[in-house]
């Protein structure tokens, strides 16, 4: 599979039954930025123009009072440079029809082919739920060998990649064209294996059913924040960025999370891997998060109540973080219950369930 090499795109839609409105393209440009397009509905159609880095995996938003991933009104979906199109019915994105974007055909029709995995995989739970992911995973990374010159193998190579060892994504990644080993996600899988090469033999893994890391940190408030102040509590760590389009879908349930299960004892702490201090927090007031409770990477330091000062560490050096979004489900006995690397629906979906199970207990 071939990309254009003209960076420039013009996506043309319709949606039957929404004649007036707003509607919002979330994806990352060519220049590495996370843009945030809106445009109006005029007789059910609407236009956006933009550029991306050969490919991009977008998020349009048909209603704008939520930007939850399953709003039936909001898609995600491949972009590619040239024309594309799409349409669907208002209630209905999901059945949307697509054109233009070679790589979005391909993700179809894989995603056709894993379909009776993926509805086993929303009927399930625990052990079961596992299997069934298993079984999908050796399917995905069969899909990647089969098909090195994919953008779509690159993403999906780029959803396994904190959880295989580094044997396996180095092998992995070398299997790639160098095609996709130039293109935006081809590079991070590559910063994936060098990060996972300088943590090896190293205290820095996640185990499930083990403690994790130390770590100190400051939050937005200036407060520090440590293991033992977080002690009895059911903790979901969720390590992000501002320029990470994942990251951004799936804040809505995060949020949701944090409504249904903080006044039950949940703590979120969003963990941001920004270098730009002040992209880090122009994000947060543009995606009102602001109620979450917030750290930035970068090492600083804050005062007690009799004036010493406290120096507090870079808090992603402790923690084997290769690729973002990254979760990490801490249960009240201080132990790692869950850590999950990308985003999907159906993670959400179990998350949503494990946070439930261990505030229950």
């Amino acid at each position: 599979m071939r990309y254009d090499t003209d960076s420039s795109f013009v996506l043309e839609g319709n949606i039957t039954g929404m004649d007036t409105g707003r509607v919002v393209l979330q994806y990352g440009n060519k220049n590495g930025a996370y843009v945030v397009d809106t445009t109006l509905v005029k007789n059910g159609r609407f236009r956006f123009k933009g550029t991306v880095d050969r490919i991009a995996y977008a998020l349009l938003v048909g209603n704008l009072n939520t930007r939850l991933v399953e709003d039936p009104n909001n898609t995600s979906f491949f972009i590619e440079p040239g024309k594309l199109n799409i349409a669907f019915q208002y209630g209905d994105a999901a059945h949307a029809r697509y054109s233009g974007a070679k790589t979005q055909a391909e993700k179809i029709s894989w995603d056709s082919a894993e379909s009776s995995l993926y509805k086993r995989l929303h009927a399930s739970d625990g052990e079961e739920w596992k299997a069934v992911r298993g079984q999908i995973r050796d399917m995905d990374i069969a899909y990647i060998c089969r098909h090195p010159d994919s953008y779509l193998s690159a993403m999906l190579l780029g959803k396994y990649a904190n959880s295989l060892s580094l044997d396996s994504v180095n092998l992995l990644y070398q299997r790639l064209s160098d095609n996709i080993k130039s293109c935006n996600l081809g590079v991070g899988i590559l910063e994936i294996v060098n990060r996972k090469i300088k943590i090896a033999d190293t205290d820095q893994r996640i185990e499930v059913g083990a403690a994790p890391a130390p770590f100190h940190a400051i939050t937005m408030d200036n407060l520090p924040i440590t293991p033992d102040s977080l002690k009895g509590k059911v903790v979901l760590l969720d390590f992000w960025s501002s320029i990470c389009g994942p990251c951004i879908q799936s804040f809505p349930d995060v949020i949701e999370f944090y409504r249904k299960y903080h006044p039950a004892g949940l703590e979120v702490i969003a963990i941001s891997t920004d270098f730009k201090e002040e992209h880090w927090k122009a994000m947060i007031k543009k995606l009102h998060i602001g109620h979450l409770t917030h750290v930035f990477r970068h090492p600083g330091t804050v005062r007690d109540k009799d004036g010493t000062e406290h120096r507090y560490e870079n808090f992603t050096e402790n923690y084997e973080i290769a690729m973002i979004p990254y979760t990490i489900l801490i249960g009240k006995t201080g132990l790692v219950v869950e850590k999950y690397s990308g985003f999907s629906k159906e993670h959400m979906d179990f998350l949503d369930k494990q946070i439930a199970a261990e505030l229950a207990k």
